[in-house]
């Protein structure tokens, strides 16, 4: 089912009828748990993938997403009942977007898909794009276009003509805590559904690639992933990396990197694939529109690793993302959690391992605890934004934070900000740009993995490289990401998470016979041979990019939304600074794009 799906209610009214069976118009699905399903259905083992969401649609109706196991998006027509019903898996790791006029319902994988068809319009969205060249920001259903949506992950919606609902179909929230006999018992159970995360999502044939950093999300995969393959008698996946290739003039901490990297990589039995980044391949990223084609941080030292795997025949990377909010969560929220428990004996092991002092240490969780328990969004987001090292200095700061707004400004010049946004003034006097991600807040550990998983900024990265990788024909799949091991996670306590000495504690625990102990045990974890690289080129490509506008390159159209003579004179002030605090000019360059037209 390639392209886009049109549904126009004219058709649809004129199939209205209780006799009318549904049908399913589009889908893109990877069912991981298919043979139970197909068991639970009385289906034969051989019945094709779309005949069996048919059938549980059938059963279940518009609960039926919720017995999916996998990543997926469908749409099926039921005129009986006078709707469309679309769904989409809990991460939305597969992407669903469509638009709902007077005309009909459109759904596509991709927005340029849908933009081709001419019943949906490319008028742009202009608050969401303020809001992009404003601040940190992402949204589970807007795009840059006023008529293009998302279906938001982990929800169903039914639509009709002239309405459209959502509802959720699965909450992290509702997930009850569960006891193991032993700890030994819970950790066993953990690394039996990682493997087999591992192993629902590996193809019957061919490469497969990677990511792997040395970090303990990627290695575990990797490490795992080989030893499934070997199983089956298939060569070892390939080690996709982001790091240049080492060089003999290293620092001491880039040697940590490599040290760590090697070790994941020999205990899979491979060499890793090292990539150079460059100004030029920056901007060929930026030569696409964002709007249709988004591009995200990682998009960048992406698009290196998907042509290596393309060169080699890979059709699927396995990617730890989405580890640190669930799989390898640090437990952030517990020390709040002691702290507003009274459970200040255990609180006092982490003041003393950190060498500081009890009591200011434990008064500082307690109020920090309560600050995202009670304060407002903006107070919040102060308290977020440049905490001071020490808990007394902590503590005063969010005194400060009671007085009221007017008075906590008072002698701060706002010119200090550097990283103002690119937003056009002009355009800002017009459109009020939406309102900022919800902070996500860490009043317990568990209301942090339920708040982490839940939020659009998980979305970022996933809808563009999976836009991105369409063009190698390349699918990702996310492990760390299963439904089973979410709900696994949300299952235990906060103290499993994280101790005095260590954070990410269980998943160390749980994968210490699998992971090199540099990897397994290794308490920072700094990349600058990894990042280095990418800051270097994306100074070099805006640099590029501003002698072309100064030499006479025509702006896009878009580039209305963006302040350009001022991103233009800030460039070298940026390129001082390496890019340090600019997070808002990299969104105006990915928005405004390469400069390749000229007059």
């Amino acid at each position: 089912m390639p392209g886009a799906a049109a549904i126009r209610w004219e058709d649809f009214r004129a199939h209205f009828g209780p006799e009318q069976e549904p049908e399913l118009i589009w889908m893109r699905a990877r069912i991981d748990n298919r043979a139970e399903l197909l068991a639970d259905l009385t289906l034969p083992a051989k019945t094709p993938d779309d005949a069996l969401l048919l059938a549980l649609y059938r059963k279940f109706a518009e609960q039926c997403a919720d017995h999916i196991l996998g990543d997926f998006a469908f749409c099926i027509s039921d005129p009986a009942r006078g709707h469309i019903y679309c769904a989409r898996d809990i991460m939305g790791c597969q992407p669903l977007y469509y638009s709902a006029n007077a005309t009909g319902f459109f759904i596509a994988e991709h927005i340029a898909d849908l933009l081709k068809l001419e019943d949906v319009s490319q008028a742009e969205d202009a608050a969401f794009i303020a809001a992009f060249l404003s601040y940190n920001f992402a949204h589970s259903e807007r795009t840059c276009f006023a008529e293009v949506r998302k279906l938001p992950p982990a929800h169903f919606a039914i639509i009709r003509e002239g309405s459209l609902s959502f509802t959720r179909y699965w909450d992290p929230a509702a997930i009850v805590p569960r006891q193991w006999q032993s700890h030994e018992e819970c950790l066993a159970e953990f690394r039996a559904l990682v493997r087999q995360a591992i192993a629902d999502r590996l193809p019957a044939e061919g490469p497969v690639g990677v990511h792997v950093s040395g970090g303990l999300d990627s290695s575990t995969i990797g490490i795992l992933a080989a030893e499934i393959m070997a199983e089956q008698g298939r060569p070892a996946p390939l080690a996709l990396t982001w790091y240049p290739a080492p060089r003999a003039d290293m620092s001491a901490v880039e040697a940590e990197e490599y040290e760590r990297l090697g070790a994941a990589c020999g205990a899979m039995g491979v060499s890793p694939l090292y990539t150079e980044q460059s100004a030029d391949n920056v901007l060929q990223i930026l030569s696409w529109d964002h709007r249709i084609k988004p591009i995200c941080n990682a998009s960048y030292n992406e698009a290196l690793s998907l042509a290596q795997a393309k060169d080699r025949g890979a059709r699927v990377i396995l990617s730890g993302f989405g580890g640190d909010e669930a799989a390898t969560f640090d437990g952030r929220g517990y020390t709040y959690e002691l702290a507003q428990t009274g459970k200040w004996r255990t609180l006092s092991g982490f003041a003393r391992i950190s060498g500081k002092s009890v009591f200011p240490f434990i008064l500082s969780q307690l109020v920090k605890g309560l600050a995202h328990r009670f304060l407002s969004e903006d107070r919040l987001r102060e308290v977020e934004s440049g905490m001071p090292r020490g808990p007394v200095r902590q503590i005063a700061k969010l005194a400060l934070l009671l007085l009221p707004k007017a008075w906590r400004q008072r002698g701060r010049d706002s010119a200090e900000d550097a990283d103002l946004p690119y937003l056009n003034p002009d355009l800002a006097e017009q459109v009020e740009p939406l309102p900022r991600m919800p902070m996500v807040r860490y009043t317990t550990s568990f209301q942090a993995r339920c708040n982490l998983l839940s939020s659009p900024a998980m979305l970022v990265r996933i809808e563009p490289w999976h836009t991105q990788s369409a063009d190698y024909g390349i699918s990702y799949a996310y492990p760390l990401l299963d439904r089973r091991i979410l709900e696994f996670v949300l299952a235990l306590p906060g103290s499993v998470f994280r101790n005095p000495e260590w954070k990410r504690l269980f998943f160390r625990q749980a994968m210490e016979k699998t992971l090199p102990p540099e990897v397994c045990w290794r308490h920072v974890k700094a990349d600058p041979a990894r990042s280095t690289p990418l800051i270097e080129a994306l100074i070099e490509a805006y640099a590029i990019i501003g002698q072309r506008y100064r030499d006479g390159c025509r702006p896009p159209n878009r580039a209305r939304y963006i302040d350009l003579d001022r991103l233009l004179k800030d460039i070298n002030r940026a390129a001082q600074d390496r890019l340090s605090g600019y997070g808002n000019m990299f969104n105006a360059f990915t928005l405004l794009g390469g400069g390749e037209d000229r007059k």
